[in-house]
This record gives C-alpha cells, sequence and structure tokens, in this order.
C-alpha cells in the first residue's frame, strides 16, 4: 500500500523539523517520535526492509492528526524537493496496520460496531425524508452532539420547508482515517444508495468531516454519488435573501476545521454567515490555511494527550477576549469544550449558533 507514496516518504524522512510548531501532539506526547520527519524516516525504514510492522509503530502513525497543518507551515512547501503533506501516505500505512492485525484495539472495535450496528459509534436513531436537496446529518454529530444534529435539522427546514434529510449514517470518514478501507467503502455505498433512494440531486453535509468524506473520500473509494456535495455554510449562504433575518451583538472567533478548510478550501462561507448577523469576528492568531488544530477525531491511542492537543488551540482563543468560539466539526465541538473555562467562553457549532441567533 505504501510504494505509491515512496517519494513522499523519502522526502519528508530527510526534511528537517521546521513543522515542529504546527504538531502539537509532539508537545503532549513529550517525544520527537512524533514529528513529520520521524513518521516518515519510520516508515522508510520499513519500506526499505531495515524495521518491522509492529503495533509500537502503530501506537506512532495512530498519533498523528492527519489534519496537514504541517504542510501549510513548511518552508518548503512551494518547492519541488519541498515535504508533501504526510495524510495521504499515513492513511495507507494505517490501512496496511490494519491487515496485519497490529492496528489499536480502538480501531478493531470502530470495526466491530460498524459491522453490526452501522456506525462506529454503535447504533444510532436515524431519520430519513426524500426531497432534491438533502440534509445529511452525520453518525459522528449525533453522538457527540445530538443538540446540533436537532439544530441542524430546525435550521435547514426553516429556510427550506420542502429539504429532505439523511440522519445517523455514517459518511466513512472515521473508518477510512483509522485504515479500515473495506468498511469505508462499504459505509460510501451505503449512503449512496440511500441518497439516490431519497431522489437527491444536492446533499448538504453538516459537518466539516461529512462533506470532506463525500468530496474527497468518496472518489477514493471509487464510489460515486451521483449528486453535488456541499458544506451547509456554502448551502446557507447560497440562499441569501431567502434566509430569515438574525441578529447578534457580541465578538466571536471561529476555528478552521482542517477538513473544512485545508482538505476542502472552505474558508470564506461560515465567515460571511457570521458577518451576517452583525457579530464582530475578531480572528485567530493562526486561521484559515494556518489554523491548528483542535486535537484527534474518533479514538486515539493516547488519551491522556487529547486535553493537552486542545488546550494549545485554547490559548489562542481566550487570547481573543470573545465570548463564544464557533466550529464546523463536532470532534473540535467536543475537543474544545474539555478545556474551555465554563461559562466564559462559549463553544458551538456554526448552525447550533444560528439557531440560537434566530431563536434567542
Amino acid at each position: 500500500m505504501l510504494e505509491r507514496y515512496r517519494e513522499a516518504i523519502r522526502r519528508n524522512a530527510m526534511a528537517h523539523e521546521q513543522e515542529l510548531f504546527a504538531t502539537p501532539e509532539v508537545w503532549a506526547l513529550g517525544s520527537h517520535a512524533h514529528t513529520v520527519s520521524r513518521r516518515a524516516l519510520l516508515l522508510w525504514l520499513v519500506l526499505t526492509g531495515h524495521m518491522d510492522w509492529s503495533r509500537e509503530l502503530g501506537d506512532v502513525l495512530y498519533a498523528a492528526l492527519t489534519d496537514g497543518a504541517q504542510c501549510a507551515f513548511s518552508v518548503y512547501r512551494y518547492s519541488e524537493e519541498g515535504c508533501p503533506e504526510e495524510t495521504p501516505y499515513l492513511r495507507a500505512a494505517r490501512a496496511e496496520l490494519v491487515r496485519r492485525g497490529l492496528a489499536p484495539e480502538y480501531v478493531e472495535r470502530a470495526r466491530e460496531a460498524y459491522l453490526s450496528e452501522g456506525t462506529p459509534w454503535g447504533k444510532l436513531e436515524r431519520w430519513t425524508a426524500p426531497g432534491e436537496v438533502v440534509l445529511l446529518v452525520d453518525a459522528s454529530t449525533l453522538a457527540l452532539s445530538p443538540e446540533v444534529a436537532e439544530a441542524c435539522r430546525r435550521v435547514a427546514q426553516r429556510v427550506r420547508p420542502e429539504v429532505g434529510l439523511l440522519a445517523g449514517v455514517t459518511t466513512g470518514y472515521e473508518l477510512y482515517d483509522l485504515g479500515l478501507w473495506d468498511e469505508a467503502e462499504r459505509a460510501a455505498r451505503e449512503v449512496a444508495g440511500g441518497l439516490q433512494a431519497l431522489g437527491a440531486r444536492l446533499v448538504v453535509a453538516d459537518s466539516a468531516e461529512a462533506a470532506y468524506a463525500l468530496r474527497r473520500i468518496c472518489p477514493e473509494l471509487g464510489v460515486e454519488l451521483g449528486c453535488e456535495v456541499v458544506h451547509v455554510s456554502q448551502w446557507l449562504c447560497g440562499l441569501g435573501d431567502g434566509l430569515p433575518p438574525w441578529r447578534y451583538e457580541g465578538v466571536v472567533t471561529l476555528h478552521d476545521s482542517s477538513r473544512l478548510g485545508r482538505g476542502l478550501g472552505v474558508y470564506d462561507p461560515p465567515r460571511e454567515l457570521i458577518r451576517r448577523t452583525g457579530a464582530q469576528l475578531r480572528e485567530l492568531r493562526y486561521h484559515r490555511e494556518q489554523a491548528l488544530p483542535s486535537g484527534p477525531t474518533f479514538g486515539y491511542p493516547y488519551p491522556e494527550a487529547v486535553e493537552a492537543i486542545a488546550r494549545r488551540r485554547l490559548v489562542e482563543v481566550l487570547e481573543t477576549g470573545v465570548e463564544a468560539v464557533i466550529t464546523t466539526s463536532p470532534y473540535a465541538r467536543r475537543n474544545l469544550r474539555l478545556v474551555a473555562p465554563g461559562a466564559e467562553l462559549r463553544v458551538l457549532d456554526l448552525v447550533e449558533w444560528l439557531q440560537h441567533c434566530w431563536e434567542g
């Protein structure tokens, strides 16, 4: 699986560690084994027959956040000999670990949950309604923040009462990122079939990960959806004057999700929606393409480090002096809420926040 990435691994293995700042797992775990260059060097040793696959190697590879921040900070990013993004080959390496039975235990538990209950989270309620425009609420949103799932449904039906709905399914993002590629393909095909059955021509993805999975991972797996995919922020912005009036007089900031931002290049629609409320948007020190991650998504080999990773991002948020931080990912919302200082700072999903603006 790794041979197609041989050159990318070689180049990153020889790079110096100038991306260290954008790799918070190094600081949280206290080991340089988690830098881009060290991870690449370990894989290079495997590729060249100087090291074997092992569970210990798996812990290092699964500790990577696969968020692409390091490449955004690389001084070599525009050079032909520069440092390529590591996420593609890290996911391929994880798939090889799965094939060899060397992945962390939580990966196997995710597989078993998906095969028995239909999502990595276990059994979840499913909602469906036909329509040419279908709001897709991913299983991760229902599992981590059911109130956000309800906000998405209410907001979508308020602006377009005829909108269809597909909620409680997994788009396969978590499965693919964990290296469970066969299961990810199966999940993607199930979603494609569900959308076709509902008559969808446009899919509105509720989260950064769902949008990324449908637009990037499905093509990687050879799955055709047969319809256009947009993130909910893009859809709402596109409605223009069709949106109901809302108002917010406070000061907020926006955490750019790695999957929505660097993954899909969607930066402006969330900001435009915030501006339309009249709120003052105060940017974080590192934002848009250089936004630092808030932490992992599904599972982590070092759970004790999750709060330390989130706290590095929280420091930036607190520096702005805002009263709320807006996210577009259920994982970012969860991670930042782990460390947010109670009532002093609200951590809200974008659509959840818009619902508050509309309904008070």
